[in-house]
């Protein structure tokens, strides 16, 4: 078996060690010899607001069953039905408690029921803080847990975990200490990751960070609302005499819906960028089970976040349902989540075929790519820093692939408008094939670019590891 099984070398003729040529500068050694990474807000590129306002609206605007909806649109209505839910939901517990006692919302004095709106605002936003704590953020520790023991068991050659999810009323004493651990990490003003496995912890903080993150936002709809809400209870009281009264629950509406301008910022830019590099879907790479091997994980997201600086083709190879896309999507997304002048695109080799042959019909005058869904226009590759390239080698009838690596080389060598799409970038080549034939497949990208040091990762469960395991254990 070649030595590329060890999912993670680095084809490089001038060194064997996969991490040799590494940019030294991307930790910083602590006093116990553990790589220390600085965790910060990943933030949106110094565009304006009203820029980023445009940009939404040229996503959301036309999004319905028929076009699709853009990650943008989805965003959008989530929140809104946040804030919807902490509008309604306030209004609707101030009713049942007028049906008990009318004196608390109706006929009392102003104060009085003041105080009681603002009781049951409060008590609705604690329903729905603790929804998203120990449903919403508990639920993503419990992933996290799992995928970590799926990699740790494969690591020790242990059959895999079966998939049985906990009820999300058992709460235990680790799932306490590890949301206790994940809200101080959070709201600590400078936190330091300390060590990890080869860097694993890293991933894994990253996303414990994004998801009170996101929790966080979504309390703060819930919030706006209660506040609107309250404001609607407060009107008649705190405008009895000007006559318009509805200009305080109108006037608290606008307060908060500008107040989430900043706030929504970061997110509503990740959003524009997941739908203009046209990806499939989203996930997270410290979700991802495979691959298993510390070291392939740590070339995977250097790679993604432009820590190896020598390095600008990563080939993800294996056979069908191994987790290649997958794998390169989560890469994708890290790199948009991390860095946040990071542009990516998401196509596949056929695309890219196509796209060339339009351009030589229209003499390069084909207008910008266009995506789906509708006309929502995408970034072409060629503004790509990490473009990802699926679908290369996929197999067709008998398990025979489209395109072969001798038949890739050719067609790098003698295309030169479709070569130079893939210069000055980093390039994620996702390869449905034998791992064992990663070699010839690097050989055809040093040849067309001459680039000695190009890593490869297999992230499917290779080295018999599938074949040796028939049974499944429960989840510790």
């Amino acid at each position: 078996m070649l030595d590329v099984m060890k999912l993670g070398l680095q084809i490089d003729s001038s060194s064997a060690d996969p991490r040799a040529n590494r940019d030294k500068a991307t930790a910083v050694e602590g006093a116990s010899g553990q790589a220390s990474t600085p965790l910060g807000k990943p933030t949106a590129p110094e565009i304006s607001l009203w820029a980023l306002l445009k940009e939404v609206v040229n996503q959301a605007k036309g999004s319905d069953l028929v076009t699709g909806y853009s990650f943008v649109y989805v965003w959008l209505a989530n929140q809104f039905g946040h804030f919807m839910i902490g509008f309604a939901g306030t209004i609707l517990c101030g009713w049942f408690v007028s049906l008990f006692c009318p004196n608390a919302l109706i006929t009392g004095s102003f104060r009085y029921r003041l105080t009681n709106a603002v009781s049951i605002g409060f008590l609705w936003f604690l329903v729905w803080i603790a929804k998203e704590i120990f449903i919403d953020l508990l639920g993503g520790l419990r992933s996290l847990r799992f995928a970590k023991a799926q990699r740790e068991a494969a690591r020790r050659d242990d059959p895999p975990l079966s998939s049985v999810p906990t009820p999300w009323y058992k709460i235990s004493t680790e799932d306490l200490r590890e949301i206790s651990a994940a809200l101080r990490a959070h709201w600590r003003a400078r936190r330091w990751l300390h060590g990890g496995v080869d860097g694993e912890a890293d991933e894994e903080a990253w996303l414990i960070h994004d998801i009170v993150r996101d929790s966080k936002v979504d309390g703060w709809f819930y919030l706006a609302g209660v506040l609107t809400a309250i404001a609607m209870y407060a009107a008649p009281g705190l405008a009895p005499n000007i006559g318009w009264p509805w200009l305080v629950p109108i006037t608290t509406f606008i307060v908060v819906l500008a107040a989430s301008l900043p706030i929504s910022r970061d997110w509503l830019w990740e959003k524009v960028a997941f739908d203009k590099a046209a990806l499939p879907f989203v996930g997270r790479f410290a979700l991802n089970s495979r691959p298993y091997q510390q070291d392939a994980r740590r070339i995977a997201i250097d790679f993604a976040i432009g820590k190896l600086a020598n390095v600008k083709h990563l080939i993800i190879i294996g056979p069908p349902k191994s987790g290649r896309t997958t794998t390169a999507i989560a890469l994708g997304v890290e790199a948009l989540l991390r860095s946040g002048d990071s542009i990516v695109v998401y196509t596949t080799w056929f695309k890219l075929l196509d796209g060339v042959a339009e351009e030589m019909h229209f003499a390069g005058q084909r207008p910008e790519r266009q995506g789906p869904p509708g006309d929502r226009i995408v970034f072409p590759p060629e503004r790509a820093k990490l473009l990802i390239v699926d679908d290369v080698g996929a197999e067709g009838a008998g398990r025979r692939p489209f395109v072969t690596a001798d038949a890739f080389s050719a067609e790098l060598q003698r295309n030169e408008a479709l070569r130079v799409k893939f210069e000055n970038k980093r390039v994620v080549w996702v390869i449905g094939d034998n791992p064992e034939k990663a070699q010839n497949w690097a050989k055809a990208l040093r040849t067309a670019y001459g680039h000695r040091q190009i890593e490869v990762i297999a992230p499917g469960e290779t080295l018999g590891y599938a074949e040796r395991r028939r049974t499944t254990r429960p989840a510790a």
